[in-house]
């Protein structure tokens, strides 16, 4: 009891201690409602639409999701570059790179829209689903701000606006239920984070009015410095989301409608390590060059171990609980076998692992090894899938695809951390 009351006092004393201890608690909040979305609203936009209309939704949104992946390098590297220069009090180098880092993904978003737009326009009949396919882009603009407010270790003002969103979303959503055949209105509901980083953006720019003075400076090594992430941890996850769209159009969009289905249920019991995460490794990111090389070692080693010891659990949950959640939630025509499953859970499994490491990895280095180390197992996994082919069925193909990159990140995981305990004993 003494223990957790020193504790507790040390967290009042410390402003920083206590705003990643209310991120981390409103994190958890912020994302309770999600449990809404996948046992409630999620089967209600099913029945709406029908399997058909609801397996083309999902791979609309998947492949807007994956044509984002360069996002997701540029928002970590300006997210620890922004938590570095706030850790050093330097409101002109915070200013430079949140302009930089902002403008930066809004002139992308741009290209980015018009690339989805036509992609999808000549992949559709119902010009709804165009409108459909560029709402992942839009979100992932904004949630922009989400990153450039946790480099201040606020991120608890952001889940307060996504708890707010959810909650009055799908309040309405419970209430009043979905017409039916309304496919742009059930994408908009399962987009409520965007309303919450726009929010974010208006309170951020209000608090910190400095920011919009800063000038475009270091491009150039911003997207060098990116690259890698972009490369490996941005194609990673991006590979989920285009092959639900790949799916949907040569082999059934009642296909792409369960494979959808297992992925949202896999970003619901992904969403409590990843809502510990964000807030965490950016307060890690402002503090790491103050850690002892004990410290040091024993993040590495706590983050490699709980990578890889939740990705196999998502894993088993995904087959486990997958097949009951879809019988029991959905009437989908087409289902996927337990080869379906087993390899789609082994991929997911890979993600979050993968997720989890180089997210400590990015808060304090470029991790190039893990970055080009990745790439290197997902061109392998393409060439297994296209080579195999020749023999197998089309969705047999990703299966091949999916266990090959699968098995081989949890191995460079542990060969990189292997590496950076050792850099660090070199140092030490």
């Amino acid at each position: 009891m003494k223990i957790i009351t020193n504790l507790y006092k040390k967290i009042l004393q410390n402003k920083a201690y206590k705003q990643l201890v209310l991120s981390l608690l409103f994190n958890v909040f912020a994302k309770s409602p999600g449990i809404l979305s996948i046992f409630f609203i999620l089967p209600m936009i099913s029945d709406a639409l029908g399997s058909e209309m609801y397996g083309k939704l999902l791979a609309a949104i998947g492949l807007g999701a994956s044509l984002c992946f360069p996002f997701d390098g540029i928002k970590t590297v300006a997210r620890r570059d922004l938590a570095k220069a706030y850790g050093a009090k330097n409101k002109s180098e915070q200013a430079n790179i949140f302009v930089t880092a902002t403008l930066s993904i809004f002139f992308l978003s741009i290209i980015f829209l018009v690339v989805v737009g036509g992609i999808s326009f000549n992949s559709w009949a119902s010009k709804v689903l165009v409108l459909i396919a560029i709402l992942p882009v839009i979100s992932a603009f904004l949630n922009t701000f989400d990153s450039m407010r946790a480099s201040f270790n606020e991120h608890y003002i952001t889940a307060n606006f996504q708890l707010i969103a959810q909650v009055v979303i799908y309040g309405l959503v419970i209430i009043f239920g979905i017409p039916k055949g309304y496919a742009l209105l059930s994408g908009i509901i399962m987009h409520p984070y965007a309303i919450a980083s726009l929010a974010t953006m208006l309170f951020l720019l209000y608090q910190r009015k400095y920011l919009l003075s800063g000038k475009i400076k270091g491009l150039f090594l911003l997207f060098k410095t990116s690259l890698a992430v972009i490369l490996s941890a941005g194609i990673l996850s991006s590979i989920m989301g285009f092959t639900i769209y790949f799916l949907s159009q040569a082999a059934s969009a009642d296909y792409s409608a369960w494979i959808g289905t297992i992925y949202r249920l896999f970003m619901t019991f992904s969403s409590p390590f990843m809502l510990i995460l964000f807030p965490l490794t950016s307060f890690i990111s402002i503090h790491w060059e103050s850690l002892s090389n004990k410290r040091k070692h024993m993040m590495l080693r706590l983050f490699a171990s709980s990578g890889i010891g939740f990705g196999i659990l998502v894993g088993l949950l995904i087959a486990i609980i997958g097949p009951f959640y879809v019988d029991a939630m959905f009437d989908l025509p087409v289902k996927g076998n337990l080869w379906d499953l087993l390899s789609l859970s082994i991929f997911l499994g890979a993600i979050i692992a993968q997720k989890v490491y180089s997210m400590l990895l990015y808060s304090f280095c470029e991790g190039l090894f893990i970055s080009y180390s990745s790439i290197g197992a997902i061109t392998l996994g393409f060439v297994c899938a296209a080579i195999s082919y020749f023999w197998l069925p089309l969705k047999d193909t990703v299966n091949i695809m999916f266990c090959t990159i699968g098995f081989i990140i949890p191995i460079i995981i542990l060969y990189e951390n292997y590496r950076q305990e050792r850099i660090l004993t070199n140092q030490g």
